[in-house]
């Protein structure tokens, strides 16, 4: 951590107790970004909710790291990793120049911004000997919104009656209109730290069954939860450690596939009789609104995306100004739908779309070399480090960028964790 050799300013300073205090907040916050934005006060206001203060905890703790004294030295010890973020920020923030609306832009633009400062914090922090402490962070995570997806999934109306007056109106909408399309979720994304559970199943002593049955518990949890993407995550995940040698004993990988086999026939059984809407009947694509309509819609989202991309090639529409260029129609829809969709609508569910309409040929250029890093950052580590516990960060990194190329990328509490990640991924490194 902050404490170590290779940042010697830091343990200099004499106030590194409150640095830790810091550390633990920061991490704090990034928790609060996996649960809904709720109110902090008893009156809802857009200003004090609890990503905002994530917001604000992520800003001043990046101000103070800049103000460090070892700020110059660790983009001197990692100048290739900033250099590309640098060009791809630039690629953003180029953007501008062409923008329609700027409060548009602003929206989309804090929130990288805002990343980008979770990834240098993440990247500082972030040490071989201090594994130990992300490892806890991870699994206590997991553990908790995995219970309470659970939870959630069979007192879906209960919970959201008890908490509507807290819980932001945007996301409340989302989660009425989910109800609606038989989707049971809070959308916790408790999948992307599967790889953490995972990597702790090791033989079956007690630790390893409660591991074991939170696995599987979450593979439940993606197919009842009727979203595609999550269920696509979570067996991408279960394929990679599978097919990944010395994750797994033979018995351990048998015991495993057997019960995740299991789980998935019950899973399915449950979705097909509780629910009106199954997830066989999105994936048969029998259900027209919820199934062939998003797919649909992806595909003329990447239509109108190329479109704006011959209109504006070079630095795109600006960021966040794709929804000004859709057609938002409301025919006979509650006013949760339409509160949804005139969120949806503002984003063509996949990062590159995004990136080629809002930025153009600069943003995606920029985008492509700073992914080719990460990809040979990370094969370096697989094929060639004997440092085999960076491996769960690497599947969960990329199991958000599988989230990311279906659904909104712009979404903070997304787009942070993937950042995060790749901080820890490349301070460990160093």
């Amino acid at each position: 951590m902050i404490t170590y050799k290779n940042y010697e300013p830091f343990i200099m300073s004499k106030t590194i107790k409150y640095q830790y205090v810091l550390f633990f907040i920061f991490l704090f916050a990034l928790a609060l970004l996996r649960l809904p934005s709720f109110s902090l006060f008893i009156f809802p206001n857009k200003l004090s909710t609890s990503h905002t203060l994530s917001k604000i905890v992520f800003f001043l703790t990046f101000i103070y790291f800049v103000f460090n004294k070892g700020f110059a030295n660790i983009f001197l010890k990692k100048s290739g990793v900033f250099l590309f973020i640098a060009i791809f920020f630039a690629s953003q923030s180029i953007s501008i120049l062409t923008t329609a609306d700027i409060l548009y832009f602003w929206k989309t633009y804090h929130n990288i911004v805002l990343s980008i400062m979770i990834f240098y914090i993440a990247f500082l922090i972030s040490n071989k000997n201090d594994e130990k402490i992300y490892v806890i962070y991870f699994i206590v995570l997991s553990l908790i919104l995995t219970i309470i997806a659970f939870v959630y999934f069979f007192f879906p109306n209960s919970i959201l009656n008890s908490f509507q007056n807290f819980i932001d109106k945007d996301y409340l909408s989302a989660f009425q209109l989910d109800l609606d399309r038989s989707r049971n979720t809070l959308s916790l994304g408790q999948e992307i730290l599967l790889p953490f559970i995972l990597f702790r199943i090791k033989n079956l002593d007690k630790h390893s069954i409660v591991f074991l049955i939170f696995t599987l518990i979450i593979i439940f949890l993606s197919i009842v939860s009727n979203y595609r993407t999550f269920m696509l995550i979570t067996f991408t995940i279960l394929s990679v450690f599978f097919l990944k040698k010395n994750v797994f004993s033979q018995r351990i990988r048998r015991v495993l596939f057997l019960c995740s086999i299991l789980f998935v026939v019950v899973s399915v059984y449950i979705s097909s009789n509780a629910l009106s809407i199954s997830i066989i009947d999105r994936l048969s694509f029998l259900d027209e609104f919820n199934s062939t309509g998003s797919i649909t819609y992806r595909i003329s989202s990447l239509q109108k995306s190329l479109d704006l991309f011959l209109y504006s090639p070079i630095s795109g529409i600006g960021l966040g100004n794709y929804g000004l260029f859709q057609k938002k129609t409301f025919n006979s829809m509650n006013t949760n739908a339409i509160d949804y969709s005139n969120l949806v609508l503002d984003s063509p569910h996949n990062i590159i779309s995004q990136i080629i309409s809002e930025t153009g040929s600069i943003g995606l250029f920029s985008f492509v070399i700073l992914i080719i890093y990460f990809i040979k950052l990370d094969y370096s580590f697989v094929a060639v480090s004997k440092n085999k516990y960076i491996f769960p960060y690497i599947v969960s990194s990329w199991s958000i960028f599988i989230f990311l190329l279906f659904n909104p990328s712009n979404s903070l509490p997304f787009l942070s964790w993937f950042w995060f990640i790749r901080g820890i991924i490349s301070g460990i490194e160093t």
